[in-house]
């Protein structure tokens, strides 16, 4: 439950949309999603805006500093910008500077780019500046690309204007008290002279629009309009957040307090007021609305506002409380929480003046039954339809809609059109802000009559994958990242979290990644970028899971495995053995989509292993690396011991990496599955083919069934008898290769299979030559027949204890796909098992016992 009393709490409630939701017109700007590269420039580290060649972030790595005087900062600056023009994109002469920004101790420094007089859209230099003078971040949206040599118009303003109202569907009519100006837009990079162009359409839509100076085409367009839409004791009574809920009371702050036609005051923040009557002891008039210092409720769907007269004799103490009897639920609940609002926002930033005025509440709009918006200077809320309730009734769609003017306010000298990543972070400021506050994560929840909600702030959205084009869906990105930055820190720091998001507007940022970087200034507790700052891994982790900002914190990672067989050598790790695994760990993020941001040191990595196989056992298995400076590599090794009686199979350790400190801001750690081998391989794969690409196939399947291998490639001598000895079976395949199984290879496998060995033989041209017939037939039971013919698939024979069952898809499957000439086979002495699918049903693969050893051939594969 929200009253008065809590507004000192520190929060802030910001999250800003045009239209609560979505169907009214918002706008179309030229869609320029940021792409940054890292880039080296007059020996500065930046991260570089691809589309308008310009520096879009530099973070010093050493020292610079400005002076802390206005005036002298800002020259200091522009001396600044002159020295690094390429860096910039623009030099001083181009820049004019706003008034500085000066919060938490920080100083929020703009300069805003003119090109031959006439003003550049979103063209902007910045420079981020702690207390001490010190230099934060700086970068440039300048453009330094424009679209011609002059300020020279080919149309004239009133062309742009008919142009205009011709090619923008929703224009009703000029506003003829706007001289078109002439601006410089930014397309794709590139700056277009044209006319800012200001038009009404159907009430209460007002329409600035982009007209191309040369060619009167509509570059873009923007809504201004942001849919969503006396001595006593004044009470008043409100719904704390539902329609439905049961009334709660208050003090009525700030309200209009007549006596006697003259005399006037307002309630104080808890509803008390006190007039010196000039004249006593006779009836005199008094009079009060729900209007005051910071709301002005109207009613806009026909009879009177509010209004409380009564007839009192002073001296007297008179009170009185707002309720049903005396004004309607939606006049009652848009006073309290309007001004609940106002209060929160100057507990949290009393600076902000920029709603210092008695906010029009229009109620029951009549155009608009069924949204509730804000229209650059007041608030409106629809009574409601067929699919929703009256949106006055609920306190998180009048805070919403409050925030638009709070975000209007503080990107006044920005360019906030309610288009892209720049309309999606205006909705999410308003989504935000409004939940915060309410202490739950669904905007507009309850409104629609099925008790459902708008969005819902705890999602795993990700940008750009989940991007749509539409503001109220795509704010959901970064709206669920400055949710999750407050969980974090609930319930005892919010607060905190409403103050880095709140204050990092001031950057007049509204692109996804920048916002990101300037929430990380706004949260530095030391002027020093390089140590990071408080919750520094929150806010990174935050913004990273939903795609946004510079990525993971710590991202620490494992480069590479290496395992050292430490028994007999052979790098077989055998029952008994020990071995050593030599872990490269990495603390870089080469993925970053702000490739030069300064993420801080480490004060203590560290990685360790764990084994969940019963065979090894880790024997130490933490190792402590220490310090590390982003960017670093360095080594960590452990060992392992096989158990004295163990079948050969393949093993799965994890390697973790991770650094922690006594904050535990660093807390993320990263995992890997690392696969080892672990006995003697069973299996000998002989590569026969010349193609190595094809052998990628047989060792996926054989680590597929966990059959334990090793693998060679044939030559003219190789593999020996000797070698193959030391295998119970050999897997000998020729692939796409015509012939090319050697007479060494012939004697070498002669003397495998002699000594009892397991041969497997495939391939689908690699004995087709006469030449093998003769030991075909001794050694398989048959040899190959037709050498190529058109096949697709395979069937295993009937009842055969190995074919049974069996069939196969050669041609078009997920395999290698080269099975083109396969090969027929004629059995002599084996036993036929699989068959291929053709007419004729010739025989695909046979299988032998010679009595000493047992063979298959296949004429695939």
């Amino acid at each position: 439950m929200k009253v008065i009393k809590y507004f000192l709490l520190a929060g802030i409630l910001i999250s800003c949309a045009y239209a609560f939701a979505p169907g009214h017109p918002t706008g179309k700007i030229p869609c320029e999603q940021t792409k940054l590269m890292a880039d080296k420039i007059n020996n500065f580290s930046v991260s570089k805006d691809v589309s308008r060649d310009v520096a879009r972030w530099v973070f010093p790595n050493e020292d610079i500093f400005l002076p802390t005087q206005s005036d002298e900062m800002i020259a200091a600056a522009l001396d600044f910008v002159d020295a690094n023009g390429e860096i910039f994109g623009t030099n001083s002469s181009e820049l004019a500077a706003e008034s500085i920004i000066r919060r938490l101790g920080k100083y929020w420094l703009n300069f805003h780019q003119n090109h031959f007089g006439v003003p550049v859209v979103d063209g902007v230099v910045y420079f981020r500046v702690a207390g001490n003078g010190r230099i934060w971040a700086f970068g440039s949206r300048a453009l330094n690309n424009f679209s011609q040599k002059d300020a020279i118009p080919h149309i004239s303003p009133n062309d742009a204007i008919c142009s205009a109202m011709e090619n923008l569907d929703f224009a009703v009519s000029p506003d003829d008290g706007y001289l078109p100006h002439l601006v410089w837009f930014p397309v794709n990079g590139v700056g277009i002279l044209a006319y800012e162009v200001h038009l009404y359409g159907k009430f209460p839509d007002e329409f600035l629009c982009w007209v191309d100076a040369q060619t009167g085409k509509i570059l873009g367009w923007t809504n201004l309009v942001n849919y969503y839409d006396l001595q006593g004791d004044v009470g008043i009574k409100f719904l704390p957040d539902f329609f439905d809920d049961d009334y709660d009371s208050a003090g009525c702050p700030f309200s209009r307090v007549s006596f006697n036609y003259v005399q006037a005051t307002t309630t104080d923040e808890v509803g008390y007021y006190y007039l010196d009557a000039w004249i006593g002891h006779i009836y005199q008039p008094i009079r009060s609305w729900l209007k005051g210092l910071w709301a002005d409720v109207q009613l806009m769907s026909g009879g009177a506002d509010a209004m409380i007269t009564e007839y009192i004799v002073p001296p007297t103490t008179f009170d009185w409380c707002w309720n049903v009897s005396n004004a309607l639920p939606d006049e009652l609940n848009t006073y309290y929480h309007t001004n609940y609002i106002h209060s929160y926002y100057k507990a949290l930033d009393p600076d902000m003046v920029g709603l210092d005025y008695p906010v029009p509440v229009r109620l029951r709009i009549p155009d608009a039954p069924e949204n509730a918006y804000w229209d650059g200077y007041g608030t409106n809320y629809g009574e409601g339809g067929a699919s929703t309730r009256n949106f006055a009734l609920f306190s998180n769609v009048i805070y919403h809609e409050y925030t638009h003017g709070v975000t209007g306010w503080m990107y006044r000298d920005g360019f906030l059109p309610y288009a892209g990543e720049q309309g999606a972070i205006n909705e999410a400021f308003s989504d935000y802000f409004a939940c915060t506050n309410n202490d739950y994560p669904y905007a507009g929840y309850r409104v629609s009559r099925d008790d459902t909600y708008f969005r819902n702030l705890e999602n795993d959205l990700v940008y750009p994958d989940d991007w749509f084009g539409e503001p109220h869906y795509d704010s959901r990105m970064i709206s669920a990242a400055f949710w999750e930055i407050r969980q974090h820190l609930y319930p005892d720091r919010i607060g905190r979290a409403d103050t880095i998001v709140h204050f990092s507007r001031y950057s007049e940022q509204a692109f996804f990644h920048d916002f990101a970087v300037e929430c990380f200034f706004t949260a530095d507790d030391d002027d020093n970028i390089s140590n990071g700052c408080p919750q520094f891994g929150v806010i990174a982790n935050s913004f990273a899971r939903h795609g946004i900002g510079p990525g993971y914190f710590p991202y620490i990672c494992c480069e590479n495995c290496e395992v050292i067989d430490l028994g007999d050598g052979d790098g077989n790790l055998e029952p008994g053995e020990n071995a050593r695994i030599n872990m490269r760990v990495v603390y870089f993020n080469p993925e970053s989509p702000i490739p030069t941001f300064p993420f801080p040191p480490l004060d203590s990595v560290y990685a360790y292993i764990i084994s969940t196989d019963s065979t090894i056992d880790v024997v130490d298995e933490f190792y402590t690396i220490g310090a590390m400076e982003y960017g670093d590599t360095a080594e960590a090794a452990f060992t392992i011991r096989i158990s004295g009686d163990v079948l050969p199979h393949y093993a799965e350790l994890y390697t973790v990496q991770g650094a922690y400190d006594d904050d535990e801001r660093y807390s993320r750690t990263h995992s890997d599955t690392l696969r080892i081998t672990v006995g003697n391989p069973q299996v000998l794969l002989v590569d026969n083919s010349g193609e190595p690409e094809l052998q990628s196939y047989y060792t996926s399947a054989l680590k597929n069934i966990s059959v334990v291998y090793n693998v060679i490639e044939a030559a003219d001598t190789v593999p020996a008898a000797e070698l193959m000895s030391q295998y119970p079976a050999v897997i000998w395949f020729t692939g796409n290769a015509r012939n090319s199984i050697s007479a060494d290879n012939l004697d070498a496998m002669n003397e495998y299979l002699a000594g009892g060995g397991n041969l497997l033989l495939t391939g689908q041209d690699g004995f087709d030559s006469v030449y093998y017939d003769d030991w075909l037939d001794e050694h398989f039971g048959g040899h190959t027949e037709e050498d190529s013919f058109f096949v697709m698939t395979i069937d295993g024979i009937a009842d055969d204890e190995l074919g049974d069952g069996f069939n196969l898809i050669i041609f078009g499957s997920a395999g290698a796909n080269n099975q083109r000439s396969p090969s027929s086979i004629l059995n002599v002495s084996g036993t036929p098992f699989l068959e291929y699918v053709v007419s004729g049903s010739p025989v695909a693969g046979i299988r032998f016992d010679s009595g000493e050893s047992k063979s298959i051939l296949l004429g695939f594969g």
